[in-house]
């Protein structure tokens, strides 16, 4: 098990921007030379950069698309094997 903590930091035209992220890591070994990992991450920001479920109403086309918010979560899989020597 473990974590880790991410900063980034830029300036765009003369305005700083920033990123933070958090993610999580447990990892598992069913048997000798497989590795199974599974890593929650959060990752959050001072601009709209992520798109983030529920759909929302578009107020000028009236369509739906994702909500725009400064903040994005998910979960990834990983598998690792070694095959020969």
């Amino acid at each position: 098990a473990g974590f880790r903590g991410e900063y980034f930091g830029a300036e765009v035209e003369s305005t700083p921007r920033t990123a933070f992220t958090l993610t999580g890591n447990v990892r598992y070994s069913p048997v000798q030379h497989l590795i199974i990992t599974l890593e929650p991450r959060a990752e959050f920001s001072d601009s709209l950069i992520y798109f983030s479920r529920p759909f929302v109403t578009d107020p000028t086309t009236g369509e739906l698309v994702p909500s725009r918010k400064d903040w994005f979560f998910g979960f990834w899989l990983g598998v690792t094997a070694q095959i020969g020597n």
